[in-house]
């Protein structure tokens, strides 16, 4: 199995897709919900799911210094927080699995998360970066000194 994932932005590398070397990913969705308990009995609460968080989207992987043509880098991931400010970032995240079927994980469709009316998801996520950090050791490994990085981004309208 393999995978691409990959960050764009027109005023980042050129307007290039980078190739963000991930070692894993972790999606989360969190529901926004409203509990109202019975007073003086003591039983669950009824719950009122009102909306959803943005879905927040970890990403772990390492800064190949040995190879930077269009592959992440301290300075580029400076570049994309920078860009974030002021407009979305585009992240795709493409899995090839041996059976040669093509899985996303997939954004939020044009129409919304709204579960009441038809919806088709995008293959690419909007999104800004909440924050990252850059981990350097100095441990010697074949390619050379380990910098792993870790980025947390949100996903936005």
């Amino acid at each position: 199995m393999t995978s691409t994932i990959t960050l764009q932005h027109d005023d980042v590398n050129g307007g290039t897709e980078v190739d963000m070397v991930v070692d894993s990913i972790k999606y989360g969705w969190k529901n926004i919900s409203k509990r109202t308990p019975t007073v003086n009995r003591r039983d669950i609460a009824e719950v009122d799911v009102a909306t959803m968080e943005n879905p927040i989207i970890n990403m772990t992987g390492y800064i190949d210094i040995d190879n930077t043509t269009n592959k992440i880098t301290q300075s580029l991931l400076l570049d994309f927080a920078l860009a974030s400010v002021s407009s979305d970032l585009v992240l795709t995240i493409k899995i090839d699995s041996p059976d040669g079927a093509t899985l996303y994980i997939y954004g939020r469709p044009s129409t919304g998360y709204d579960a009441t009316i038809p919806r088709t998801y995008s293959n690419t996520i909007n999104v800004w970066i909440d924050s990252f950090d850059i981990n350097l050791s100095s441990r010697v490994i074949k390619e050379g000194k380990i910098w792993m990085y870790s980025i947390t981004l949100v996903e936005t309208a």
